[in-house]
């Protein structure tokens, strides 16, 4: 019986000492971001713990579909769709997954990439 709670201790400890945090980038508000789908203009703001080399990184990764302008200093990234189509538009999620960003902030939400898709982008 000791040995199945020094198992049960040793997986929970495990699991904890591997979890991830979740990284949230923060988008525009609703209404900004239905004109962005007709723009193809998007905004989002990085978390701290994501290296500017690692967006750009990215980023070189997806040019025939948009641009990025990065601003250093408040970490914000302008994204310009080439081409405004729901497809390319869905490319942005591979960006942010690749950038590590598992949800967007859309003011007080926070949204899963695939609800972020779903409501905002398709």
């Amino acid at each position: 019986m000791k040995s199945i709670y020094t198992l049960l201790f040793v997986c929970m400890l495990g699991t904890i000492s591997f979890a991830q945090d979740v990284k949230i980038a923060k988008a525009q508000s609703a209404t900004e971001l239905l004109q962005a789908k007709n723009t193809g203009v998007y905004t989002f703001v990085f978390p701290s713990d994501i290296t500017i080399d690692a967006i750009n990184q990215s980023a070189n990764y997806y040019t025939s579909f948009f641009t990025v302008q990065l601003n250093e200093s408040t970490r914000t990234e302008k994204v310009t769709m080439v081409e405004n189509t729901p497809e390319n538009r869905r490319v942005i999620l591979r960006f942010l997954a690749s950038t590590r960003i598992q949800k967007i902030q859309i003011g007080e939400n926070v949204l899963f990439l695939h609800e972020f898709y779903d409501q905002f982008l398709d």
